[in-house]
C-alpha cells in the first residue's frame, strides 16, 4: 500500500505529463480536497518537483510546469549536432 505522500506524488508527476511547460499545475487547495490530505504533504512533494528542477514556485500564483532549460538539452538523446 502507498504512503499519501507517494499517492500526492504521483498525482503530480501525471498532472506534469497532461501539461505544456509554463502551466499551471492543480492548486494546492484543490488537490487537499480531492485526495483529502493536508497542505503540508502536498508541500513536500511540490518541493522536492522544484528541487528536481521540474516545477516553478510564483509567489501568490502557483506552481508552473517547468521548460527546458538552456544549455541542457530537450530531452535525453536530443543533442544538437553540427
Amino acid at each position: 500500500m502507498q504512503g499519501i505522500t507517494a499517492i500526492v506524488e504521483d498525482y503530480y508527476r501525471a498532472a506534469l505529463d497532461r501539461i505544456e511547460p509554463g502551466m499551471r499545475l492543480p492548486s494546492e487547495r484543490s488537490v487537499m480536497r480531492e485526495l483529502e490530505t493536508c497542505r503540508s504533504t502536498i508541500r513536500i512533494v511540490l518541493i522536492k518537483l522544484v528541487a528536481e528542477k521540474r516545477v516553478i514556485p510564483v509567489h501568490g500564483k502557483g506552481y508552473f510546469k517547468r521548460g527546458p532549460i538552456k544549455g541542457e538539452p530537450e530531452s535525453p538523446g536530443s543533442e544538437r549536432q553540427g
